[in-house]
């Protein structure tokens, strides 16, 4: 990263923070998924969890999304030589979205390839095929291919859209037009967007594929018994509006 800055520019000390700050963030971000994978398989193989999150009976929402996007990210891991934390680094972003929005090498035979960017790329999309297959057992409208197909969507159109965005904004800090921050790197549009996924997966299990009858269903239901009802609204309020299931307590 270091030799990367040095390349640049000269820019002003607060620039160099504005740029070297979400850097650092992005790759604590990666690390802390490695860490969280690497705690949540150790969980299940000590029976202390069943696999898989959306298949747990009476599971609340809030279990099922922050459990699913961590069995989506460990796809991330063991493909091969790919390199999650590469995702993160910014020297690398460039080659990296080559390789997603170019080269298109995830959609190549599945097997790894015995390279470390399009390993890595990939492995990316492995973590899709598992959200894709849990999706369309709970026939989620944002990661059921048969159901995307008929939309003509892909379970990869947000994520292809943020990348190229990214990659326009890369382009411009490389040539020298910081605009006070650097563009998020390819580890944080994976990330809010399997978080984004988990979460409508979770609600389609937990509500069925068109959540939103679902969950009032549940209000008539609880409006009929006379009982619960403002703090089944109340949960629901948070859960609705929350983006990521760490900011929320189980429930």
């Amino acid at each position: 990263m270091w030799k990367w800055l040095r390349k640049r520019p000269l820019i002003s000390d607060d620039q160099a923070i504005a740029l070297v700050s979400p850097s650092l963030e992005a790759y604590s971000l990666a690390v802390a998924v490695a860490e969280t994978v690497r705690d949540y398989v150790g969980a299940v193989k000590a029976g202390k969890l069943s696999y898989p999150a959306h298949r747990r009976e009476a599971a609340s929402v809030v279990e099922v999304w922050g459990d699913l996007r961590v069995e989506a990210l460990h796809k991330l891991f063991n493909f091969g030589r790919s390199d999650p934390l590469m995702l993160a680094d910014i020297k690398w972003q460039s080659d990296l979205l080559t390789a997603f929005l170019d080269d298109r090498v995830h959609l190549r035979l599945p097997q790894p390839q015995g390279a470390i960017v399009p390993d890595t790329i990939q492995a990316v999309w492995q973590v899709y095929l598992y959200l894709d297959a849990a999706g369309s057992e709970v026939a989620d409208r944002e990661t059921d291919r048969e159901g995307l197909k008929l939309e003509e969507r892909s379970i990869l159109d947000r994520l292809e859209g943020s990348c190229l965005d990214a990659r326009r904004q890369w382009a411009s800090v490389g040539a020298g037009e910081p605009n006070g921050s650097l563009p998020s790197t390819m580890f944080e549009l994976l990330y809010a967007d399997v978080t984004a996924k988990s979460k409508s997966i979770a609600l389609s299990k937990v509500f069925g594929p068109y959540y939103e009858g679902g969950i009032k269903h549940v209000e008539q239901m609880l409006a009929r018994q006379g009982d619960g009802l403002s703090e089944f609204q109340a949960m629901m309020k948070r859960v609705m509006g929350a983006d990521d299931p760490d900011r929320l307590s189980s429930t």
